[in-house]
């Protein structure tokens, strides 16, 4: 199994608190951030890849990811300031094998554990899995769905 990990945007919309960090570095307790929580998860898992895709202060990003016992890739997206994650995830797919399951991870993304139980276990399936936050809307590209294509 691999895990794309989408980190390159420049989390504006948060203004001053992503001035001079990431935000999938923002802290979530005393000890993790969005991401060592992510990637501390990840290790419990029986992973081949993961590919973390950075752009706004990638290195930091990076820094965080090197403490980690996991197969990491880096893929550096230098026009994340011009899009969302479409051309991220053109990167990261550049990067995957076609062969293995895919799980897809926003790093400023909090899961407990038996969310991430439940996305692995699923992952290994042919199912495609789409977990978002809010109400189903189906004038609005969100919700929960599941698939068998």
């Amino acid at each position: 199994m691999q895990v794309i990990i989408l980190a390159a945007g420049q989390g504006s919309r948060m203004g001053d608190l992503t001035k001079n960090n990431h935000k999938s570095l923002l802290p979530i307790n005393e000890k993790e951030s969005f991401l060592t929580h992510l990637l501390h998860q990840l290790n419990e898992y029986e992973l081949s890849k993961v590919i973390i895709v950075t752009g706004y202060l990638s290195e930091l990003v990076e820094k965080a990811a090197s403490n980690y016992q996991l197969n990491i890739e880096i893929v550096r997206n230098d026009r994340y300031n011009e899009d969302t994650n479409i051309y991220s995830m053109k990167l990261a797919l550049d990067h995957v094998n076609e062969n293995e399951p895919i799980v897809v991870i926003e790093a400023d993304s909090y899961m407990d554990e038996i969310a991430m139980q439940q996305i692995m276990s699923e992952s290994e399936s042919d199912n495609s899995i789409w977990f978002t936050r809010g109400k189903f809307n189906k004038n609005l590209l969100g919700g929960i769905l599941k698939s068998n294509e």
